[in-house]
């Protein structure tokens, strides 16, 4: 299978999964259940050994994977998380570890490094389902920052990467492209509107330099490579992206021309 087609297979699914991963059956059916009653708008998809559930996920990438630590061929969940961090598609799955407390200590340098959620045994309930609503949440979670801005101060520049949205808080904004004839003002942005989102999108440097028109502040949405964010997508939304940006594209060479 070709690497787009396998993309595909992460990209068609938008359902929101548990991957539950333990060697212990009665314990995967007990936990199995508590977990779907606790989170009735998810799937939990239960599997004993690693090998099943990276073919698992090959058809269903999972929102978190709960697993246990240690297995009894020698592997630990980390062979799961370093091939689930090298790859784009999966290298956001939060992961929560249960395990003995001392063995937890022994690989507290790898879940530190991992950043993995963990659930000492013997597991209590509330604990186990409030770590798995903390991930759930870390995987819902968009990074953003509060930027201020005086007057003439620019938000971004012509040609700059990108690799944010904002979203005007309070002030006013102005969009401007540079013309052989000099710098133009070609827009001003009012009220909480989305700034910057086509570029960041389209992959592509910012097509005009956006600076205050006055006092401001912008909410900074920090979603880091634009493919990667599109590809995180469910497979319909990322289609629907990807033929906007195709139509803007089209639209703002009309307008160059026009201009």
């Amino acid at each position: 299978m070709e690497p787009k087609e396998k993309d595909l297979l992460y990209l068609s699914s938008g359902k929101k999964i548990i991957h539950l991963v333990d060697e212990d059956t009665d314990l995967l059916q007990k936990f199995g259940n508590i977990i779907a009653n606790a989170f009735l708008d998810f799937d939990v998809i239960a599997m004993t050994n690693i090998e099943d559930t990276l073919e698992e996920i090959e058809q269903n990438r999972p929102t978190v994977i709960v697993s246990t630590l240690d297995f009894t061929d020698g592997g630990t969940v980390f062979d799961l998380v370093k091939i689930l961090k090298s790859k784009e598609v999966t290298k956001k799955v939060p992961i929560v570890v249960t395990g003995v407390r001392s063995r937890l200590e022994e690989e507290s340098e790898l879940i530190r490094k991992y950043n993995i959620h963990i659930v000492p045994k013997s597991i209590r309930v509330p604990h186990l389902l409030g770590t798995i609503s903390s991930a759930i949440n870390e995987a819902n979670s968009v990074n953003f920052e509060l930027v201020s801005l005086k007057a003439k101060d620019s938000l971004f520049k012509e040609g700059d990467r990108s690799t944010s949205i904002y979203v005007l808080k309070t002030g006013k904004l102005g969009v401007f492209k540079e013309h052989v004839e000099g710098r133009k003002l070609i827009a001003e942005i009012t009220g909480r509107q989305l700034v910057g989102e086509m570029a960041f999108l389209n992959s592509e440097g910012r097509n005009a330099t956006v600076e205050a028109i006055e006092d401001s502040e912008v909410i900074e949405l920090k979603l880091g490579d634009p493919d990667s964010f599109i590809k995180e997508q469910p497979f319909w939304l990322g289609m629907l992206i990807e033929t906007l940006i195709g139509r803007v594209r089209e639209l703002d060479e009309k307008l160059d021309q026009l201009i």
